[in-house]
């Protein structure tokens, strides 16, 4: 179990350097973008921000991840973090989805084998 707690994060934070979502370098403008407001005032695009179809999926097959992404990039690149959101909302809804769907076969047929 405690190999279970070092080694997910440990990949979890692999995953992110790799995407290229956490940067180990020091930016020296990394305080300028930080503060900069973002909202329905805000005059002009944020730079290098659009949607990422990549983020979407790495949302949808990791979810938490996805939701990790959104709450770190929400107020600094607003599409590219509703882009991850958006992947990880679709996976827990298609998992739900599918969860009820299996239950109620597995009901089903286990109603059905019963009459032999």
């Amino acid at each position: 179990m405690e190999l279970i707690v070092i080694v997910i994060p440990i990949l979890v934070f692999s995953i992110l350097y790799l995407i290229g979502a956490v940067n180990l370098k020091k930016d020296p403008s990394a305080k300028r973008r930080a503060t900069v407001p973002v909202g329905a005032g805000y005059p002009y695009p944020v730079p290098n921000d659009a949607p990422s179809g990549g983020y979407a999926v790495l949302g949808f097959f990791i979810p938490i991840v996805g939701l990790i992404l959104y709450i770190m990039w929400k107020d600094q690149t607003p599409l590219r973090a509703r882009s991850a959101g958006k992947g990880a909302l679709i996976s827990v809804i298609v998992n739900v989805a599918l969860t009820i769907i299996s239950v109620i076969v597995i009901v089903v047929l286990s109603q059905a084998g019963s009459g032999y």
